[in-house]
């Protein structure tokens, strides 16, 4: 019987940036941004078609209508995407 490794919390924290602001002087220039810090213990998904799931998912908010766009995947394309889910909370700066 496999023994599981202890479950990690993790922090990933994303930003994005919305754009320049630019004074007279350089050292008044500054940027709009957002960002948001996750935390939680992520678990790795392995069945096939949830990771296919949450991958459509994660393609049309980016680019809504996008994925019967794309030609179909495969497997060797499929087993080399990490999917991860989790439990956690978030907290947007």
């Amino acid at each position: 019987m496999a023994v599981k490794p202890e479950a990690q919390k993790v922090c990933v924290t994303l930003a994005t940036l919305d754009g320049l602001v630019l004074a007279r002087s350089a050292f008044h220039h500054s940027v709009n941004y957002r960002s948001v810090m996750v935390y939680g213990v992520p678990e790795a998904v392995t069945d096939p078609a949830e990771k296919r799931h949450h991958f459509e998912r994660f393609i049309n908010k980016i680019s809504p209508g996008r994925w019967p766009q794309l030609r179909a995947g495969n497997r060797q394309r499929s087993a080399g995407q990490l999917g991860c889910s989790g439990s956690g909370w978030m907290r947007r700066q």
